[in-house]
């Protein structure tokens, strides 16, 4: 079990690091905020309680993607491996559903701004959370199509391949009583879910980009003046960080295209190594570390813009 130690430690220091850099900035938001900027206080505190929850789902779950005989698989390295099926692949499936709502919660931002800034409509509470509802729902029909499509059946739920067992670093007592939390079929349904999954993929982000151009444009075009320099600099670093934070998620989906495309788990060796089968997982906790890192760098710069404008 030395490597899924080393993984589960990895994934643990990232974890730790992001739900401490999230509480720290929630901290920051609700101690130093004024009140001309609530608008993208609002956003970060969104951003936030998001992350916090995707950082615990990853780290219950722990999930590896392998290929067991030519068969796409989930070995869960977290405490939900103790579980029985149906309740590991429900949990794995929160887990993966977390995964896509923080890049959808970022596309929501993009919306909510879009609104506030260019057309100058006042977003309240419901609305918002009509938005960020109306923009799960999609997130919601997909899981459904994936569970129908790779819920794993009693008699492929067991780890049958001995020598992929020995690159994950499990005994034969854990392959024996511990089911996988994943495996995926190469059938219609699951060709269509694949396309429906890159479909929500493309759409969200050309939302973000149409938002984002639209916001730019319009700050450049109406907030001219030196009275309006403080807002475009806001304007400018909540972009970035917006921009950072969406392209961030992209890192996981690296391993989910992978999963997506069934045939390349017959490709012999692609998914048989440990480096390749750590290191496109590995990548999803690093939006745990490092989407606390660009939000606190934007509130810091926040907090000293805030300063200056008062020592004047």
């Amino acid at each position: 079990m030395l490597i899924g130690e080393i993984y589960s430690t990895i994934i643990y220091c990232f974890a730790t690091f992001g739900l401490f850099s999230n509480l720290f900035l929630i901290w920051l938001i609700l101690r130093y905020t004024m009140k001309e900027m609530q608008v993208y206080s609002k956003i970060l505190l969104q951003t936030c309680f998001v992350d916090i929850v995707g950082i615990c789902m990853f780290v219950v779950s722990q999930p590896v993607y392998i290929s067991d005989n030519g068969v796409g698989t989930i070995w869960n390295y977290g405490p939900i491996h103790f579980l029985p099926n149906p309740w590991q692949f429900i949990l794995l499936r929160i887990n993966h559903f977390m995964a896509r709502v923080t890049s959808m919660n970022v596309c929501t931002l993009f919306i909510y701004r879009y609104f506030v800034v260019v057309r100058s409509v006042n977003v309240k509470f419901k609305h918002q959370l009509l938005l960020i509802v109306g923009m799960t729902i999609p997130i919601f029909i997909l899981h459904i199509f994936s569970c129908l499509s790779n819920y794993p059946t009693p008699e492929n739920e067991y780890l049958t391949n001995y020598e992929l067992a020995q690159t994950l670093g499990l005994d034969n007592y854990t392959i024996k009583n511990y089911v996988v939390g994943l495996r995926s079929r190469t059938n219609n349904l699951s060709i269509f879910t694949a396309n429906y999954a890159s479909a929500l993929t493309i759409i969200n982000y050309i939302i973000i980009i149409f938002c984002g151009i639209s916001i730019q444009i319009h700050v450049y075009r109406h907030c001219k003046g030196v009275q309006m320099t403080q807002l475009r600099n806001m304007n400018k670093q909540l972009s970035i960080v917006l921009g950072a934070q969406a392209i961030l998620p992209l890192l996981p989906y690296i391993s989910n295209l992978f999963a997506n495309f069934n045939f390349l788990f017959n490709l012999h060796g692609l998914f048989s190594s440990s480096i390749a089968i750590f290191f496109g997982v590995s990548l999803g906790s690093l939006v745990a570390f490092l989407n606390p890192i660009v939000s606190n760098n934007f509130e810091c710069k926040k907090l000293q813009t805030n300063n200056f404008s008062m020592q004047k």
